[in-house]
Parts: structure tokens; sequence; C-alpha cells
């Protein structure tokens, strides 16, 4: 009779390995699915952060070529400021000899 307890022993722990077993390939399966769903975040996290470097090079690249532009601009207006203000100053000597002139 003691044999065959032992046989049930041994029946029940080979049963509650496969239990624990069973359990732990469900586990692995679900940390399999997560796994690959952490990878798949991933990878499209680096697409997203790849395609905005690029896309941000662009846009300051051109702020750069604006900016530029803007600053060879106000350099052609500033000598052209400076030489219209020089043109007034002889327009207005040249006004004020005519005045002169007139006025005598």
């Amino acid at each position: 009779m003691e044999h065959i307890n032992n046989d049930e022993k041994v029946l029940q722990i080979l049963a509650a390995i496969q239990r624990d077993m069973t359990e732990m390939k469900a586990d692995m399966t679900e940390m399999k699915a997560k796994t690959d769903k952490i990878e798949s975040d991933v990878k499209f996290t680096k697409e997203t952060v790849v395609r905005m470097e690029n896309d941000f090079g662009q846009k300051i690249n051109a702020l750069f070529d604006g900016y530029s532009g803007n600053y060879d601009l106000n350099k052609e207006n500033d000598a052209r400021i400076t030489r219209l203000e020089r043109d007034v100053e002889k327009l207005n000597i040249e006004v004020r000899f005519l005045k002169a002139a007139v006025n005598k």
C-alpha cells in the first residue's frame, strides 16, 4: 500500500510541475508579446526621431539661409541709406545756397 502512496505522490508532484510549467509558458508568451510591442514602439520612436531630425535640419537650414539673406539685404540698405543721406545733405546745402543767391 505504501508503494502506491509513493507513486501517487510522484504523480502529484509531476502534475504540480506540469501546472507550473504551463503557467511559466503562458507567462513567457505574455512577456514575448510585451517585448514585441516594446520593440515595435522603439522602432517607431527611432523612425520618428530620424524623420524629425531631417525635417528640423531642413527647417534650420532654411532659417539660416533666410537670416543670411536678410543680413545681406540690410547691409545693402544701410549703404543705400548712407548714400541718400549724403545726397539729401548736398541738396540742403544747394537749396540754402540758391535761397541766399535769390535773396541778394
